[in-house]
């Protein structure tokens, strides 16, 4: 009787394990078409000396910030992150909020593939692309980094799942945890492309080859990929309608886009045919910009939020601001 009950107590706790870093959604388009197109919270983060006089600022000395913006927004299990991209030093970094202010610094790249661009996190490892933006005499390849934020102190990349020779025009990179353990990976370009992870640890790499899929035009600068409880996939894009007008002075529209990707059994199996869902507009009111970054947020209850940042701070306070979407 004591061993029955010792065994009914490992496998509850080895479930309640599964369930913390298994994150999964219980109706993933319904959720989708509730979520109010205005923003409901808005948090505030000082910069606490952490950047440049008028670094990430829309500043004339910083030339209106045209090569020095926001690029992506994403929620580790502890802290929001994001990303942004400085022409000046050649520099990425993804910056780390919490407690109602920036507490780390993180140079992801520099040299050549400098452009940081849209990034997400599955738990606490983080996708990220790195572009070789204005960049001439070099082979203009992009890169895909996985970065391990568990330390928010001291992150590690992951060098052995790196995917190199990209597209140069790469603006994104999205990473989803399977019910297998394995991870999906996502890469934005002219085409959108997935890989899988040769096992659920990171250090045995990424299947060399991308899945085949149906080529359909994907657009966006940001996106997450996400599970439903059931097992399917579905693919949420970002961006902003703001066309060929400098980004720092259009404010466009804001539109997310859902798409059904398949169940995550046949992921890997066949052609991976990207369906589109819906698509709906949201209006930040001045407070954020899908351009900036737009992601997922999980809510902990079988049930997501929509985040999404400015592409500056505050010009008189330095503040950065999260808008949240309920």
């Amino acid at each position: 009787m004591k061993a029955i009950s010792f065994l009914f107590i490992l496998l509850t706790l080895s479930g309640a394990l599964e369930a913390k870093w298994l994150t999964c959604y219980n109706d993933v388009e319904r959720n989708f078409k509730r979520i109010n197109n205005q923003p409901s919270a808005l948090y505030k983060y000082s910069p606490n000396k952490i950047f440049g006089l008028v670094e990430y600022k829309l500043a004339i000395t910083n030339k209106v910030g045209i090569d020095n913006h926001f690029q992506g927004l994403s929620k580790t299990d502890n802290a929001y992150i994001i990303s942004g991209a400085n022409f000046k030093n050649r520099s990425g970094d993804i910056f780390v909020l919490q407690n109602d202010k920036v507490v780390n610094r993180v140079r992801v790249a520099s040299g050549n593939n400098w452009h940081i661009g849209g990034i997400q996190a599955s738990g606490n490892i983080v996708a990220v692309s790195l572009e070789p933006y204005k960049v001439e005499n070099q082979q203009k390849f992009s890169v895909l980094q996985l970065w391990d934020f568990s330390n928010l102190n001291n992150p590690i990349q992951i060098r052995e799942s790196q995917i190199k020779n990209l597209p140069s025009y790469t603006p994104a990179a999205g990473i989803l945890r399977l019910g297998n353990g394995r991870y999906l990976i996502g890469q934005l370009s002219h085409n959108f492309e997935l890989y899988l992870s040769n096992s659920a640890n990171l250090r045995t790499g990424i299947v060399p080859n991308s899945l085949r899929t149906n080529r359909v035009k994907i657009g966006g600068t940001s996106f997450s990929l996400i599970r439903q409880c059931d097992g399917k996939v579905y693919l949420i894009t970002f961006d902003n309608d703001e066309g060929k007008i400098p980004v720092p002075v259009s404010k466009g529209k804001n539109y997310a886009t859902l798409y059904e990707v398949g169940h995550e059994e046949s992921l890997g199996k066949g052609i991976v045919n990207f369906r589109q869902i819906d698509r709906r507009f949201f209006y930040c009111k001045r407070k954020c910009s899908f351009r900036a970054g737009g992601s997922v947020k999980n809510l902990g209850n079988g049930s997501f939020s929509f985040i999404s940042t400015k592409m500056f701070r505050k010009y008189a306070s330095g503040k950065i601001y999260i808008a949240e979407f309920f």
